[in-house]
């Protein structure tokens, strides 16, 4: 009579054990970021890519506000570069964007060290500060367009009473020009702001004290800790 022994079942390998579940612990990591990431590329790709190429796409064509026509290839450009105001249109917009750029940053700077040594109401002035760019391009632009009309804005009110006469900030190019400069730093500047506020409450409590320490008033603050941070 003979005995058959029934095969034993093998114990899985421990090494091989801990491999596949770190391989599974990883694949559950790499879907996991993948959550975190995809929503963010979907608002980029909308946001910002998108525009791109549609800007890009309607550059080849013959366009009237949103309404694209027939195809016209690279005739757009050509009409650009061969044209004669071309310097001046570059110089404008120049003039423009540094301008704007020159008042807004140092503006922004000083809003946010007034905010930064605020104690009293310093939410409140922060919505005052926030304001301008809370409001879409659009409605800032209606709200100015109000305020320096000729015939009936504020500003030729103002103008008025002085003794000025009435104000017609847009009868010249340069004033036109001055004047949306001025605005479009007053509607940029609590973005810089935040940026330099966000910077300033970085710097340790201890700098300060001391150059109190050591004599430092406060421009002595401003240019040796928050200026170069």
């Amino acid at each position: 009579m003979s005995i058959t022994s029934s095969p034993r079942t093998q114990a899985p390998d421990a090494p091989s054990a801990l491999r596949g579940a770190a391989v599974g612990r990883r694949r559950r990591g790499d879907a996991r970021i993948w959550l975190y990431v995809l929503p963010v590329s979907a608002v980029f790709l909308f946001v910002f890519i998108g525009p791109l190429f549609y800007t890009a796409w309607t550059a080849l064509h013959e366009t009237r506000y949103y309404q694209i026509g027939e195809f016209s290839g690279l005739n757009s450009f050509v009409e650009l570069f061969t044209d004669r105001d071309l310097p001046s249109r570059i110089r404008t917009t120049l003039v423009f964007s540094l301008g704007a750029l020159v008042i807004a940053l140092p503006a922004g700077l000083l809003s946010a060290i007034v905010l930064n040594n605020l104690h009293r109401f310093k939410r409140s002035v922060r919505s005052l500060f926030l304001l301008p760019w809370l409001l879409s391009q659009a409605t800032a632009g209606t709200i100015w367009l109000w305020f320096l009309n000729p015939n009936f804005g504020p500003a030729t009110a103002i103008t008025n009473s002085l003794g000025f006469g009435p104000t017609d900030v847009f009868s010249s190019p340069a004033t036109a020009l001055l004047a949306v400069t001025l605005i479009t730093a007053w509607w940029s500047y609590p973005q810089a702001m935040l940026l330099f506020l966000g910077a300033l409450q970085t710097i340790p409590e201890e700098l300060r004290e001391s150059l109190k320490v050591d004599g430092g008033g406060v421009w002595h603050d401003f240019v040796n800790i928050t200026l170069p941070i």
